[in-house]
């Protein structure tokens, strides 16, 4: 059931990426750097080789922040203020209250591997004393090809001066002919987002993220406060996060849980984006829950095309298993490589490895998406 949920949560995230990399690819077709200036805090690099690679890298990472920032930097020509201007219009900080800065809908094909697509149990017999039991075959996960369809819409609107409201949302649809199991997953979020230099921004989000499929259903309310600030250094430009969220749950137990979120993300003339990111759970009672999470990425060209490796380790605690603490650490390893303007090809694999053998799951992952 993790592994499904897991995905849906992660839903918001693919959005906001596909969204902010087009949106700093137009400004970086845009601004083509000419001028033979130096910009303060970087290097002694002339401008047009250091900030060209460096504007590859910011598109890495799909960062409007660190774009506004690095337009932003003393010594840029007066084409970068422009591009700044044009780009912030688009985040919903300028213009009059009620300026829509950006809004668009759009959907692609799906075609993925799931692991889990019925949300079942990784083994089917379970030990009690040296006496094993066998579950039902129904409750035993099952994995296979996914065909569906996803959808996706964001909106940006000026509601004051540097103060925006970002709507976003989207669902994906998908079936398994092997299984004859449909899965369904949704997801939206509505922040008010605050700029208060072109280097610092904070943020005030509610959202949810639904899924349902064979064996039941996942359904999680979020509310959370952050900020964001970027900054030069070390020849690159960086962005650090913190967040504090409170998750409500309500499946079969009904809970909520406090986390709190670090992560830095920078961006490298090399052109590179190295990001990573530490995330804090409270205790949810009874429940099983993440405690711990570390993630670490990294983004490069290979082929002239984004490519991207990450990695992530992250404990669970808090329930009990046949009079004992449950305890696992899940540990997950992902690439993804674009190979042209409609296709991105990701895999994945997780392996769980927990206090009790019942619950130790490989599961591999696999997705081809496109935009249209």
């Amino acid at each position: 059931m993790t592994i499904g949920l897991k995905q849906a949560a992660l839903l918001l995230a693919g959005l906001t990426a596909t969204s902010a990399q087009a949106d700093v690819r137009d400004l970086f077709s845009a601004v083509r750097l000419s001028s033979s200036r130096h910009v303060t805090g970087l290097s002694s690099t002339p401008a047009p080789a250091q900030i060209n690679k460096l504007f590859n890298a910011i598109r890495l990472s799909g960062s409007e922040r660190l774009m506004v920032h690095t337009l932003s930097l003393p010594g840029m020509p007066r084409d970068a203020v422009q591009a700044r201007e044009q780009l912030l219009t688009r985040m919903g900080y300028r213009g009059a209250p009620g300026t829509i800065g950006d809004s668009g809908l759009s959907f692609s094909p799906v075609m993925t591997h799931d692991g889990n697509v019925n949300g079942g149990f990784a083994s089917d017999t379970l030990v009690v004393a040296g006496i094993p039991f066998t579950l039902g075959e129904e409750y035993k996960a099952v994995g296979g090809l996914l065909l569906g369809v996803s959808g996706s819409g964001r909106m940006r609107m000026a509601v004051a001066e540097n103060t925006a409201l970002d709507v976003r949302y989207g669902g994906v649809v998908s079936y398994a002919p092997e299984h004859d199991m449909a899965k369904i997953s949704l997801g939206g979020e509505a922040c008010l987002r605050r700029m208060h230099s072109f280097s610092t921004y904070s943020h005030a989000c509610v959202d949810t993220t639904l899924q349902r499929y064979e064996l039941g259903e996942s359904n999680r309310f979020g509310a959370k406060l952050g900020v964001t600030h970027a900054f030069t250094a070390a020849g690159g430009v960086h962005e650090v996060s913190a967040d504090l969220m409170v998750n409500r749950y309500l499946n079969a137990t009904d809970y909520s849980q406090p986390v709190a979120s670090v992560s830095l993300t920078s961006a490298l003339p090399v052109p590179a984006v190295i990001s990573a990111g530490v995330q804090v759970g409270g205790s949810a009672g009874d429940n099983m829950v993440m405690r711990e999470k570390l993630n670490l990425g990294l983004g490069f060209l290979a082929w002239e095309r984004p490519t991207s490796i990450s990695v992530s380790l992250q404990n669970n605690r808090g329930s009990q298993f046949l009079g004992e603490a449950l305890e696992s650490r899940v540990t997950t390893i992902g690439a993804s490589h674009q190979f042209n303007e409609k296709l991105t090809v990701s895999a994945s694999v997780s392996i769980t490895d927990s206090s009790a053998a019942f619950f130790d799951d490989t599961a591999y992952g696999f997705s081809a998406n496109w935009r249209f």
